[in-house]
């Protein structure tokens, strides 16, 4: 190998350090960048998961507060129908003694 092959060779050389060098720079930044949008992409993850939790809790709680109303609407519901009973069979009754019929059973 002649010198000037030599030198030529170390040249060529130094320059595929130098553009190593700024390749591992530009690697470095896209790495940074890339660290930073996660960090973002995480922060926004646990905020979308805080504000859906809250809302399934408030949707949760309302249909509980639903079943519970529906429950103490069923419980009138049934007593009514019980004093509903009660006057029918009390309306029969007046009406039989009003007539002075026997019932027909």
């Amino acid at each position: 190998m002649t010198d000037k092959e030599r030198d030529e060779l170390l040249i060529n050389m130094a320059n595929d350090m130098k553009n190593v060098k700024n390749d591992m720079k530009n690697v470095k930044n896209d790495m940074k960048e890339i660290k930073e949008e996660q960090r973002n992409l995480s922060r926004t993850v646990a905020k979308i998961e805080v504000e859906h939790g809250e809302k399934l809790q408030i949707l949760l709680d309302v249909v509980t507060g639903q079943e519970e109303k529906n429950k103490e609407f069923e419980k009138r519901f049934e007593e009514d129908e019980k004093i509903l009973d009660r006057h029918s069979d009390q309306i029969y009754y007046l009406q039989l003694k009003a007539n002075k019929r026997k019932p027909i059973l």
